[in-house]
């Protein structure tokens, strides 16, 4: 039967399953016998003997009362950081085990108390804690002052009683159970068969597990795939050796000790995707049950069993932060965020290694090829780096990668048998002609031998990559002669990531002792992965210098092919400086040198600067204080988190992004975006949201339920045409998108087909970021209604929250005078003048609006007024919307917004060329140079907004003044080869804001 793969000591009870399950041999086959102790020494007191320091700094220090004896969270990358921003929230996980303790009190178990059928999730006796354990790794739930925390504490997990129960009841219920893993984001499998090439392990014999576990990746998170999370074993063998690894839907995960190194027991392989600490201290059955006669939690637990469910909590982070990954996406970021470890890249392996690191044939991964390494796939899980790109990774990447749009190719030896030599090489060849990005591949051989242990087996890639499958083994009894009679078996090979296809493919076998032949029968090699493109991501991690160190060519980052190339910084915590046309420096250190063929960068964590080229650049500034300088080109610069300063280049500031809003707005709505709702919904696409998600958002919505009603197919396509195509909808188009809606098309997707149409997107470009940008005047208005609200009515300037908050409603429509009514039923406007008169009310106006006492008949109207059932809301409106107050207000507003907003202020400059710039909601530089001769237009706009002029000699502001004009909604600059377009603003506006020279 299939066992947990946990490594503490073997208790009597499993020693007596064991003999029963040898002696019956039902179900799958023998069990994975369990493994010496985990390779950490815990101290009396439950710490680990040397722990690794925590990051300083760290944004999230749990309060778990064992969290500093979980040695395995510095292990996998600056998790810390991460959780001040995710915590797995609403991601769920199926735990098959054998069973979890649904009540345990450090535990995030299932709200809804799901179970798999009648099968009760719960252990079935006190001693079985193995699930209860791995539970507590993935969702252990943090900062509770209580116990442990798991990686992804605030995930959900599902308990289904798989190694006790049922898979006793058969191979129906088995699949049945495994067919329910579906409905959930993550399937966790810390169990397996100890693999040994026997023929119930074949998946080319039996392949239902695999069916089901390609169904559940197809299905699975409404077509994003279930991952599914599979320990690799604990029998220092190969984990190809058996079909639940050798599935290409599983990622297979090796376990290291808390040095790092690979675990004495693990497994290893072509097939293991990466490694993680063999975690030991986690949650346990309460009270005298599971691994610990006392307290509910153990501190000896271990195994691939442990270094699974550290995977999947780290999955959990990372579908927090992206739930829009495909379960390809997810293998993919795993091996590209993954972290060298164990040996030195470029030195040798150490003795329990199976291999030297060594590197395929890819060109996209810190400057080469991807590093890999038998006992550790592409290296230990790395937390911190695969959630920073996952945030970014649609950007990146386009659309999610899943069993929808993977596509393949293969091909088959056709030739005679070839003989293999005793201390001797054999090989043979197939060609294949399709060219894809291969992500996996399996390798099917056949092959004849009197004994195995002489033979190394290796696929060798067309640029000469050897990537052993079968390094002189025996099956798990010991056995030499398993492939006397002939041997089929599928290989699953992971190490060829970002490797292309095409070309000759060799499969060698090489038989390094005496007396033994054999002959290669067959041999066929399958492909999956992406479509070949000409554009490139190219990774950088924090494993950079390293490779760059003994491989001195990847410190050259080149791309000649493709327009819409990027360089993957996000993983880099430190500060990143970049010039696309220049040099990478890390931390102020030479790294790399580019030569102007990648156009895209995406920085991380530090305070970075990059510089684009004279082409197309978009640039992602991540988190920290950026400098985005995008030269000439069409540009699109996204700042992110921090204080950004912008600089555009010669193209437009922001891409596609809010015209699709502003599309969206219209073909459903019929109206431009609203300020607050064109934010959001950008920010949303930005962050990997699908432009179905919006649509859904859009059709569901309030207010497209009043405008139209529940509109039948007819009635959604035609307002469709009236919104989009601002007309009546042609007989054959109408027929044609109403036979698609009650074909089962849905509404989202032909909203979609027709605000991305390309007869809408011909609208011109700068129609579109005019109504994209025509609601800045809508949030302008709010910010100085805000501001003279509070002033009249607290005699202060706004708090930064408030302020905010306040501007956004303004802006999203409520009126002024309900604004007012809350503030003069705020308890801070009560505290500050009591339960005043309308007398008292009138000058306290006066005193705070105009500054003076009132005058005799001024005091008379407005109490008469009050007195007259006039609501002291309009008459407060009446006060703060005076021209009187507006204009005496209007420089200190404008002081207001460029001392107290720095977090909104950007500093945007065009560049040459034709530029479009935004500078958004805050109090921005705009600046311009004479020597650039650059064409600009400007939206939004701001009184608080700056305009610096370099090189024009000005020395005052009518110098720049003198050349604009008013035209038409619209301000007109001219002068020495620059001409600017000031977008719906006032020349008085222009003649009174704030200038700088040089």
């Amino acid at each position: 039967m299939l066992r947990p793969l946990y490594t503490a000591a073997v208790v009597p009870v499993i020693d007596a399953f064991v003999a029963v399950v040898d002696a019956v041999k039902v179900a799958f086959g023998i069990p994975f016998a369990d493994a010496a102790t985990p390779d950490v020494t815990v101290t009396e007191t439950g710490q680990p003997a040397e722990e690794s320091a925590h990051v300083a700094s760290p944004q999230m220090t749990p309060n778990d009362t064992l969290y500093s004896s979980q040695w395995h969270f510095p292990l996998i990358g600056d998790v810390e950081t991460v959780w001040g921003d995710y915590s797995g929230a609403g991601v769920e996980v199926a735990v098959y085990d054998d069973g979890v303790e649904t009540a345990h009190p450090d535990l995030n178990y299932d709200p809804q108390n799901r179970q798999f059928e009648s099968y009760s999730p719960d252990p079935i006796n006190s001693n079985a804690g193995h699930g209860t354990a791995v539970s507590g790794l993935i969702a252990a739930t943090g900062n509770n002052n209580l116990g442990v925390i798991g990686g992804a504490h605030e995930a959900i997990v599902t308990g289904v009683n798989f190694l006790d129960v049922i898979q006793y009841d058969g191979s129906a219920a088995t699949l049945s159970s495994f067919e329910w893993a579906g409905n959930f984001d993550l399937m966790n499998n810390s169990w397996g068969l100890t693999p040994n090439y026997g023929s119930y392990q074949n998946i080319l014999n039996d392949n239902a597990e695999n069916a089901v576990f390609e169904t559940i990746s197809e299905t699975g998170r409404d077509g994003l795939g279930t991952i599914i999370v599979q320990a690799s074993g604990n029998d220092d063998v190969n984990a190809n050796g058996d079909s639940t690894n050798g599935s290409r839907f599983t990622a297979s995960i090796a376990a290291t000790a808390s040095t790092g190194n690979a675990a004495s027991y693990t497994n290893w392989g072509s097939g293991i995707l990466v490694a993680a600490p063999a975690g030991a201290v986690t949650t346990d059955i309460t009270g005298s049950g599971g691994y610990s006669s006392s307290g509910d939690y153990t501190t000896g637990f271990g195994g691939t069993s442990a270094a699974t469910p550290v995977t999947s909590g780290v999955i959990g982070l990372m579908l927090e932060a992206n739930p829009d990954l495909g379960w390809r996406d997810v293998h993919n970021i795993l091996a590209d965020s993954a972290q060298l470890t164990g040996s030195d890249y470029g030195g040798s392996a150490l003795n329990v290694e199976h291999s030297q690191w060594g590197h395929n044939g890819a060109s996209t991964w810190n400057g080469g090829g991807h590093a890999f390494n038998l006992s550790y796939g592409y290296g230990m899980v790395d937390a911190y780096a695969a959630v920073r790109m996952a945030e970014v990774w649609h950007d990146m990447h386009g659309a999610a990668r899943t069993s929808a749009n993977e596509v393949t190719t293969s091909a088959d030896y056709t030739g005679s048998s070839v003989a293999i030599p005793e201390v001797g090489t054999a090989t043979v060849a197939v060609n294949v002609a399709t060219n894809i990005e291969i992500e996996t591949a399996l390798v099917i051989i056949d092959i004849t031998h009197s004994y195995s242990s002489d033979l190394e087996i290796a696929l060798i890639s067309p640029d000469g990559a050897v990537i052993p499958m079968f390094v002189n083994e025996t099956n798990a009894s010991g056995s030499t002669g398993f492939m006397a009679s002939g041997f089929r078996w599928q290989f699953e090979v992971t190490a060829l990531r970002g490797v292309e296809s095409e070309g000759d493919w060799t499969l060698r076998v090489v038989d390094s002792e005496p007396d033994d032949s054999g002959t290669i029968n067959d041999f066929s090699v399958t492909f999956f992965g992406a479509p070949l493109t000409d554009n490139d991501v190219h990774t950088i991690t924090e494993d950079f210098a390293a490779l760059a160190a003994v491989d001195a060519e990847r410190a050259t980052l080149s791309d000649d092919v493709g327009d819409d190339d990027w360089v993957n910084l996000v993983s880099v915590a430190g500060d990143v400086e970049i010039d696309l046309a220049g040099d990478l420096r890390l931390d102020g250190a030479s790294a790399a040198t580019l030569d102007g063929s990648i156009e895209n960068a995406a920085l991380g964590d530090g305070n970075d600067e990059v510089t684009g080229t004279n082409g197309l650049n978009t640039l992602l500034g991540g988190r920290g204080n950026d400098v985005l300088n995008g030269l000439n080109g069409t540009d699109e610069l996204h700042g992110q988190a921090g204080d950004d300063d912008l600089n555009g280049g010669d193209g437009i500031l922001l891409g596609d992004i809010g015209a699709k809003i502003s599309r969206l707005y219209s073909a459903s709505l019929d109206r431009n975006p609203d300020q607050p709702g064109y934010f959001y919904w950008s920010e949303e696409l930005e962050n990997g949201a699908p432009l179905t998600d919006l649509a859904t958002a859009f059709i569901n919505s309030d207010e497209f339920q009043e405008k139209y009603g529940s509109v039948d197919n007819t009635g959604f396509v035609t307002l469709l045409y009236q919104n989009v195509l601002d007309r009546e909808p042609d007989t054959d188009g109408l027929n044609y998108w109403v036979g698609e809606l009650d074909g089962g098309e849905t509404r989202e997707n032909v909203l979609i087909g027709f605000s991305e149409s390309a007869e809408y997107i011909a609208t011109p470009t700068t129609v579109m970021r005019e109504e994209s940008f025509a609601t800045q005047d809508l949030y302008q208005d709010a910010i100085g209604k805000t501001y003279r609200i509070y002033q009249a009515t607290l005699d202060r300037e706004p708090d930064q929250e408030g302020f905010e908050y306040w501007t956004d409603e303004l802006s999203s429509g409520q009126s002024v005078s309900d604004v007012i009514s809350s503030f003069l039923s705020s308890p801070e406007f009560t505290s500050k003048y009591g339960d005043t008169t309308n007398g008292e009310f009138v000058t306290l106006l006066y005193q705070n609006v105009l500054d003076r006492e009132p005058d005799q008949g001024g005091y008379d109207y407005w109490v008469g007024e009050l007195d007259s059932g006039t609501t002291r809301d309009d008459v407060v409106v009446g006060f703060a919307e005076s021209d009187e107050f507006k204009a005496a207000l209007a420089p200190a507003l404008n002081d207001y917004m460029q001392a107290n907003f720095s977090w909104w202020q950007d500093t945007i400059s065009g560049g040459s060329g034709s530029n479009n710039l935004a500078g958004g909601r805050g109090s921005d530089m705009f600046i311009f140079e004479q020597s650039d001769g650059s064409q600009n237009i400007v939206y939004g706009l701001d009184s608080w907004d700056q305009v610096t002029f370099n090189g024009f000699s000005y020395s005052v502001a009518t110098d720049a003044t003198n050349n604009m004009s008013q035209q038409d909604s619209d301000v007109l600059f001219s002068d020495q080869g620059v001409s600017i377009q000031f977008v719906e603003t006032n020349l008085s506006t222009l003649i009174d804001l704030d200038y700088t020279f040089a």
